[in-house]
């Protein structure tokens, strides 16, 4: 098995914070026009280029090119900007995106307002990621009251 690890696009925040690094306008950040770009250049990277690491163990009479990198598998991370950089990659693809959600980022949602409150968010209900990704697969513990538990600041 090889596992490929994406970072998601650029978001909205990682922009805010460059220009101001306490300003954080989005608790949930979409991609940017950039991001989607860089979503999109991995998606035309994958299905575009052959993956030779794998012919290192296999004589040259038994070597295959395996579309997308041999990718059968999908997962993504139910914060905003990982669901959409996985979008163009499961589109590419052909492959439905599994949403996990013990794959977001420590701490989940939240605000920290200027005076250090921090307020937690549930983040994107059921309905709206089905609305926004028809094709994800949605684990059972994301529901209509967010995939996130606020006073789980641990998690």
């Amino acid at each position: 098995m090889e596992l490929y690890i994406i970072r998601h696009g650029q978001s909205a925040n990682n922009v805010s914070m460059l220009r101001n690094p306490n300003d954080r306008t989005h608790h949930d950040p979409p991609l940017t026009d950039l991001g989607w770009q860089q979503a999109r250049a991995v998606a035309d990277y994958i299905t575009s280029y052959t993956n030779v690491d794998v012919w290192v163990e296999q004589p040259p009479e038994t070597r295959e090119v395996m579309k997308g990198f041999g990718i059968t598998r999908l997962f993504s991370s139910p914060m905003r900007r990982a669901l959409e950089t996985s979008l163009p990659i499961s589109e590419a693809l052909d492959l439905p995106a599994e949403v996990w959600k013990d794959i977001h980022e420590h701490g989940g949602l939240f605000w920290e307002s200027q005076d250090g409150t921090i307020e937690g968010f549930p983040g994107m209900t059921r309905s709206e990621m089905q609305t926004a990704f028809p094709n994800y697969v949605l684990p059972a513990n994301i529901t209509e009251s967010g995939w996130w538990n606020p006073a789980d600041k641990n998690e």
